[in-house]
């Protein structure tokens, strides 16, 4: 019987392993999908500012609109959309952050800047991910092998549409693409701001770095956020 369990044991071992060196970045892609435009509207159940209610503009004017059937009706709606933008894993992807960071070779890693990606101009602010201030404002460090390393460094430089040097540039075929859910409102301050505000934060986050075009994943770890212990 024990000899039987350890075979068993052994086969998912196995195929557990093989699945998740085969897993692609077009695999995850699948159950994941970008925010919607007004996902502050939607979460805060804002029927005015989503619908782009017209004659609203004063307490009274709202006061009014508020006992109309039209708003029960869209505010019912809101709600709905509520309950599926919490259910949802959403991404955001940065492209041709390696452009112009090269292979560390005492740290074995890259350092690349993540400010455009976790701007606050993208609705959700992302939590718990390990960043240091430098030559911008939230440094992260990927860690590759030098083998990793070389791919990434080849495939790194956005690409020229033709061999005229003012063509278009695409994008490069690695990117960063971060998963994250909806955990709910806070009063924050971002990017050491001195001023706080209202903001839909994630606290579990996921990085991963890919090649787009191979489906090759060389960067995937979750990010979950702790409270800070209060100092006693």
């Amino acid at each position: 019987m024990k000899k039987i369990l350890l075979i068993i044991c052994l086969i998912v071992l196995y195929f557990s392993g093989f699945t998740q060196d085969t897993l692609s970045i077009n695999d995850i892609l699948e159950n994941v999908t970008e925010p919607p435009a007004k996902i502050n509207e939607i979460y805060n159940l804002d029927v005015i500012n989503y619908f782009e209610i017209n004659d609203c503009n004063t307490p009274l004017q709202k006061k009014v609109y508020f006992q109309t059937q039209d708003y029960q009706d869209k505010l019912n709606e809101l709600k709905e959309l509520k309950k599926e933008i919490l259910k949802k894993t959403y991404f955001r992807k940065g492209t041709n952050l390696f452009a112009d960071s090269n292979y560390d070779l005492t740290k074995g890693g890259f350092y690349i800047c993540l400010d455009h990606v976790l701007s606050d101009q993208n609705s959700v602010y992302l939590k718990g991910i390990p960043t240091k201030h430098g030559y911008c404002d939230r440094i992260f460090f990927v860690p590759a092998n030098e083998e990793n390393g070389l791919e990434i460094e080849k495939n790194s430089n956005p690409i020229r549409v033709s061999d005229d040097l003012d063509s278009e540039l695409k994008e490069s075929n690695i990117v960063v693409y971060l998963l994250f859910l909806i955990s709910g409102v806070e009063n924050a301050k971002y990017n050491n701001s001195k001023y706080s505000t209202d903001m839909i934060v994630s606290n579990k986050n996921r990085i991963i770095v890919a090649n787009q075009s191979s489906g090759k994943i060389y960067f995937d770890k979750n990010y979950t956020y702790q409270k800070p212990r209060p100092k006693k």
